[in-house]
């Protein structure tokens, strides 16, 4: 089974569509939340007795400088949050997550836009957070128009993968 938890970055739908509630609470106190998407896949998996990708997962971050929410360098959290979480994913029936965008805009973990390495000035933003804020506040050292996040992830990732029943 597939499940599509967005086909643009939070940042995206803010911005240019003028949905700014469609970020997840990244600390899980208020809706929409993570602990609410995986209470969801558990129920899922349960009943059907199958796994599930999650994919189309938007490929903005909160960490580098990079994402300012302009074309191209829209924020999100859930990339970073699935994998602080991959356990817990994997815990409800996960065995994949399939990173892309689904419009033209969004982040991309490509140089899409053309615009080589950027770290404009970072910013505090409360957006997915129910209290306190998050700072992307780290410059970025490759073009991927994401800062390089999901290689960064990746490359982790691959060096420790995450062993599936």
């Amino acid at each position: 089974m597939f499940n599509d938890v967005a086909d643009r970055d939070a940042g995206y739908y803010k911005y240019v569509v003028g949905r700014p509630n469609v970020w997840w609470d990244r600390t899980n106190a208020t809706l929409p939340n993570f602990t609410r998407f995986e209470q969801y896949l558990d129920a899922v998996t349960t009943t059907t007795s199958r796994s599930v990708m999650v994919w189309q997962i938007p490929l903005g971050n909160q960490w580098f400088q990079t994402m300012n929410n302009t074309d191209g360098h829209y924020q999100d959290n859930r990339a970073e949050y699935f994998f602080a979480h991959l356990q817990d994913l994997a815990d409800v029936g996960v065995i994949g997550l399939l990173f892309g965008r689904g419009n033209p805009g969004s982040s991309t973990s490509t140089n899409a836009k053309g615009d080589g390495v950027t770290n404009p000035p970072s910013f505090c933003t409360t957006d997915g957070m129910s209290t306190g804020q998050v700072c992307n506040n780290h410059p970025s050292t490759v073009s991927d128009d994401d800062g390089g996040y999901l290689r960064m992830k990746a490359t982790e990732y691959y060096a420790a993968p995450l062993s599936l029943p």
